[in-house]
C-alpha cells in the first residue's frame, strides 16, 4: 500500500492539492510537476512520466521507478532508500545533495545527466550506462562499476575506489578547476 505524508508541520495548499490528485488519479497525473517535503513509501511511478518532475527534500523509500523513461527529472536534497530504478532511462536529469541507499540502477541508462554531492551506499550499477554524465563531489567508493559503461563520463572532486581508478580508458586530466578523472572511448 502506498504511503505519502507531508514532512511539513502543516501541509501547504499545493501539497493538499497534490494529495487530492493522487487519491483520484495516482502519481502519474500530468498535473503533478513537483514533490516538495514528502515522505513517499511503496509507490510505483509509471513509465509514462515524460514530463519534468522535481523531488525536493523528499524521502523515497521502497519506491519503484523501474522501466521509467523520462527527460529532465530533478532530485534535490532527498534520500532514496530500498528503491528500484532497473531498466529506466534518464535524459538531461539532475541529482543534487542526495543519498541513494540499497537502490538498484541495473540496466539503467543515464544520458547527459549531472550528479552533484550525491552519496551512493550499497547501490547496484550492473550493466548501467553512465556515458557523457558528470559527477561532482560524489561518493562512489562503495559501488562496483565493473560492468558499467562510462565513456565520456567526468568525475570531479569525487571519492572513488582504487578499483575504479584502474577502469580502462580512464585518466586524470587538467580541468579549469583542478584535476578531473575522465573515461574516454578510444573508438570515438
Amino acid at each position: 500500500m502506498t504511503h505519502i505524508v507531508s514532512r511539513l508541520l502543516q501541509p501547504n495548499e499545493y501539497q493538499l492539492e497534490v494529495l487530492e490528485i493522487i487519491k483520484k488519479q495516482g502519481f502519474d497525473d500530468q498535473r503533478i510537476e513537483y514533490f516538495g517535503d514528502w515522505e513517499i513509501r511503496n509507490a510505483r511511478f509509471s513509465l509514462q512520466m515524460n514530463k519534468e518532475i522535481t523531488f525536493l527534500k523528499c524521502l523515497l523509500q521502497q519506491c519503484d521507478f523501474s522501466d521509467l523513461d523520462t527527460v529532465a527529472h530533478s532530485l534535490y536534497e532527498s534520500n532514496v532508500i530500498d528503491s528500484n530504478f532497473t531498466k529506466s532511462r534518464f535524459r538531461k536529469s539532475w541529482f543534487e545533495s542526495c543519498v541513494f541507499e540499497n537502490t538498484d540502477f541495473s540496466d539503467t541508462k543515464f544520458v547527459n545527466c549531472h550528479f552533484k554531492k550525491v552519496v551512493f551506499k550499497n547501490v547496484s550499477f550492473d550493466h548501467t550506462d553512465l556515458s557523457d554524465s558528470s559527477f561532482r563531489n560524489c561518493d562512489l567508493s562503495q559501488i562496483n562499476l565493473d560492468t558499467t559503461l562510462m565513456w565520456g563520463a567526468h568525475f570531479i572532486d569525487c571519492i572513488l575506489s582504487d578499483r575504479f581508478l584502474s577502469f580502462p580508458g580512464g585518466k586524470w586530466q587538467k580541468g579549469p578547476n583542478g584535476e578531473v578523472f575522465v573515461v574516454s572511448n578510444p573508438e570515438r
